[in-house]
């Protein structure tokens, strides 16, 4: 790449999967800058193009003190041209303990922004740690609007964050719509663990559940109703109450009881005004050491080390958690449930957690009696397992007591769903393994469907969807199994035109192109292909490689393509209709990027307009058509067009 005239790039800052930032120089004004440069592949995507001229434009239209400053665009080589940034307050988050005047200020400093964007029609959409920025004056301010959207868009509520930092209701409509205080939410949540550094996420049971899935894990805490954050003065020593308060109610989950406002919470907050504009405060966290001596450290008061399993993650979520958990008297019960979180077998312990997710040690004893909820007879200590879970009986006298235990173990079963109820967030399935039965199952908040693939809501879901589904018995008796995770397999049928045939990530992928829009399928390994009605050539059966781009063809699939029917002709897709003779059934057509033709539409063609069955009546010029015809047989006779797509330009 040559030099460019004015901007000098001098090294690279970060970089992510759409763009990479680098410290640059304006060599005119002689200041050193930040610049965006979006990857090279997204440079040839309409799409990718458009989202990031609008974060250029919509940056260039917010001045503010808390929000990072656009300079320029170069539109040829695809730069933002930014205030250059100190660093983010990635680098504190689940590390250290941020000083409790600087969050106080930092904090001050994200409400001001979002007070202004928020007053400007404008959600944000993605504040988290890495998107809160240090200016040279040690200010905070937010920046990447990559994902930003003005509320009167349609698309507001397809507003997207990262899963860590995402409000409940980006995640469920069951917490309400999208809107300024899903903001707030994200604000609070990444104060809280500012607050708490490296102790965090022990405030959050199971999030190793799903391996390197942690995504999906956080995405499955903020949709659960009864999982929330705990009383701030409960398990933090010495945090002011103004504070405390403020981060409290900025992350309740019922948006009845967050701050309708960033104004509101400002309002809340007890601090100086001159530190709010100065930053001085936040400098502190990012300038120099802790040193402070750990005894006067903040100090956690009440820390849950979870490390567990999915199952007890969203066993979890099964239960309860109608009131905060009160501080236990010791005293003698007669039963626990929990969920197994570790078997020290030669200790003759095992550890569980309640339904509160609050771990407990139980002895068990020399002979305890343990069995499977499924099975006849006994099984040892060590047959337990992380997951099960266990239901604790104790038998006789405080002095001599002996254990019983009823252990509950995960099954994986498919089948098809028979029904569902919607409203009790349950459904029938006719299970075939380990052995065909009706069982009827309740889907809790935070169990992982996903749908060809897709993640999907129950309400997403049908009778006579194919599933694979693991569960376990239901805790709360609301049906016989609850819900882990699911896989729903349907059989969708979709019409195109191939764009192309192209590996990824070792599979073979086709990507579908109908009336300017786009998809792709991964081909399943016995996928069944037919060529101009043939299903070989002479004798060698079609594979996905011999489809070719411009193929006109019909995909079954589910999560994988099942068969592809092709008809190999001319095609064009994008066309606009520029002129209609119906005398003739002529159309007078401009492809993209090609001299414009004249076609005519065959007696039998096959008319469609927006999906449905249309006559040639209803066609209208300026229509965009996916065009598949024949070549006129000279050249001066028309195409004959055998199928037409339409639908009206937007």
């Amino acid at each position: 790449m040559k030099d460019h005239p004015r901007y000098q790039l001098l090294e690279k800052i970060a970089s992510g999967s759409y763009a990479t930032v680098y410290r640059g120089r304006d060599q005119e004004l002689g200041r050193d800058v930040a610049i965006k440069q979006i990857h090279e592949q997204f440079l040839q995507d309409p799409k990718q193009l458009d989202r990031y001229w609008s974060e250029a434009q919509l940056l260039a239209s917010l001045q503010h003190p808390n929000i990072v400053t656009i300079y320029d665009i170069v539109r040829e080589r695809g730069w933002l041209i930014m205030e250059l940034m100190q660093g983010d307050l990635s680098k504190i988050a689940g590390r250290k303990q941020m000083p409790l005047e600087s969050l106080k200020t930092t904090l001050a400093h994200g409400l001001r922004a979002l007070k202004f964007l928020h007053s400007h029609g404008i959600l944000h959409g993605d504040i988290k740690p890495s998107n809160m920025m240090i200016d040279r004056r040690k200010r905070v301010k937010i920046g990447d609007f990559g994902l930003a959207r003005r509320v009167s868009n349609e698309e507001g509520s397809l507003i997207k964050g990262t899963t860590k930092y995402m409000a409940p209701e980006v995640v469920s409509d069951e917490f309400g719509e999208v809107g300024p205080a899903s903001d707030l939410y994200s604000l609070g949540f990444a104060a809280f663990e500012l607050m708490c550094g490296e102790n965090f996420e022990e405030l959050f049971p199971g999030l190793n559940a799903f391996g390197r899935d942690r995504q999906m894990a956080w995405m499955m805490w903020h949709a659960a109703p009864d999982r929330r954050l705990p009383e701030i003065k409960r398990v933090l020593a010495d945090v002011p109450e103004d504070l405390a308060q403020v981060i409290q109610k900025l992350t309740a989950k019922p948006q009845s009881l967050r701050y309708k406002s960033a104004d509101e919470a400002l309002s809340d907050l007890n601090i100086d005004i001159k530190l709010i504009k100065s930053g001085e405060e936040t400098s502190e966290s990012l300038g120099r050491s802790r040193t402070t001596n750990p005894d006067k450290r903040r100090r956690m008061l009440l820390i849950g080390a979870f490390a567990v399993s999915a199952i007890l993650s969203l066993a979890m979520l099964f239960m309860p958690d109608d009131k905060p958990v009160q501080p236990t008297e010791k005293k003698t019960v007669d039963s626990l449930v929990g969920v197994v979180r570790e078997v020290r077998v030669n200790e003759r312990k095992i550890i569980i957690e309640d339904e509160h997710g609050v771990p407990e040690e139980i002895a068990v004893g020399k002979k305890p009696e343990i069995r499977l909820s499924d099975k006849s007879g006994y099984i040892l200590l060590e047959d337990l397992s992380p997951q099960d879970r266990v239901e604790i009986h104790y038998k006789g006298t405080e002095d001599k007591r002996t254990v019983s235990i009823t252990a509950s173990r995960p099954a994986t079963s498919s089948g098809k769903i028979k029904e569902i109820d919607h409203k009790a967030s349950t459904f029938t399935a006719m299970l075939v393994d380990p052995q065909p039965q009706e069982v009827q199952m309740y889907v809790p908040a935070g169990a992982k469907l996903l749908l060809n693939r897709q993640p999907v809501q129950l309400d997403g879901l049908q009778a006579g969807d194919h599933i694979e589904v693991t569960h376990l018995k239901d805790m709360q008796n609301r049906a016989a199994r609850a819900v882990i995770h699911m896989e729903v397999l349907r059989g969708t049928t979709d019409t195109g035109y191939i764009k192309e045939i192209a590996p990824r990530d070792g599979k073979l992928w086709l990507t579908l192109t109908r009336l300017k829009e786009q998809s792709a399928f991964e081909f399943s390994d016995t996928c069944k292909i037919t060529i101009n009605g043939q299903t070989d050539d002479n004798g060698t059966a079609y594979r996905p490689e011999d489809l070719k781009a411009g193929d006109r063809v019909q995909v079954t699939h589910d999560a994988f393509i099942t068969t592809v029917i092709a008809a190999r002709h001319q095609s064009f897709t994008g066309a606009t209709l520029r002129k209609i003779d119906q005398s003739t059934r002529e159309i007078h057509v401009q492809p993209d990027d090609v001299a414009a033709l004249t076609l005519v539409l065959a007696a039998d063609c096959e008319i469609s307009r927006q999906g449905k069955r249309a006559e040639f009546s209803e066609l209208r010029e300026g229509d965009v058509l996916d065009i598949l015809f024949d070549p006129g047989a000279a050249k001066d006779l028309p195409g004959s067009v055998i199928t037409l797509d339409s639908r009206p330009s937007k």
